[in-house]
């Protein structure tokens, strides 16, 4: 295949975009919202502490700690918890002498915590590929003829797709050095048709050991 005959707008999954990442303060605040309890998590209807409310009932399980079982517990929707890792924590609030309202508020705190710090991390990530592209984009990388050669030379590695998507997710489908050398390898595959791509029944020719170290030899 010549550099004319390459596709110009299949482009796949990584390299398939010049379009830059979203913006950093867009992807903290989903994940945080997602997470976040609502007020009547912590309030009644009536604008009274729940906690107020339990204490009033009298109830002898919340009076004395931790209850032989804990009820399950109230989670964000669509959270999966794990369940030795449920296991693990009811173990936990269970020596820290925990009622059911107290664990409760712990696991709330818990999951505030986590969703900040993946906030934090997603937005470290964006922040990056942000920069790689304008690298990759001052460097020539981004144009489109560009990317069809990266994402040409990333298709014949990486037959599953797994390469990809880990390199989209990380963001390392901009970063400069990643783009060009996808791009050199796609390039080389398209001008020359001797070059086999991994897993082609041309890179499958089995030589014996006469054969790899003396290959001038007959």
């Amino acid at each position: 295949m010549t550099l004319e005959e390459t596709p110009t707008e299949d482009t796949g999954e990584a390299f398939g975009s010049d379009a830059d990442p979203v913006s950093p303060a867009e992807a903290p605040a989903e994940a945080s919202e997602s997470h976040q309890p609502s007020a009547d998590d912590a309030f009644g209807s009536d604008g009274t502490d729940a906690s107020e409310g339990d204490q009033a009932s009298g109830s002898e399980q919340e009076a004395v700690g931790p209850p032989e079982q804990y009820e399950a517990f109230n989670l964000p929707e669509g959270f999966s918890p794990d369940e030795d890792g449920m296991k693990l924590f009811q173990d936990e609030v269970r020596e820290m002498g925990f009622n059911q309202s107290q664990a409760q508020q712990h696991l709330d705190s818990l999951l505030r915590w986590k969703a900040r710090e993946e906030a934090n991390e997603q937005a470290q990530r964006v922040e990056l590929a942000a920069a790689w592209t304008q690298a990759s984009r001052a460097a020539g990388l981004m144009t489109t003829e560009s990317r069809n050669m990266a994402s040409i030379g990333l298709k014949a590695l990486d037959h599953d797709g797994s390469a990809a998507a880990q390199l989209k997710q990380l963001g390392l489908d901009r970063h400069p050095a990643i783009v060009a050398v996808f791009k050199a390898y796609g390039t080389s595959i398209s001008a020359d048709s001797s070059v086999p791509s991994v897993g082609s029944e041309a890179g499958r020719v089995q030589k014996n050991a006469a054969q790899i170290l003396y290959p001038d030899q007959s």
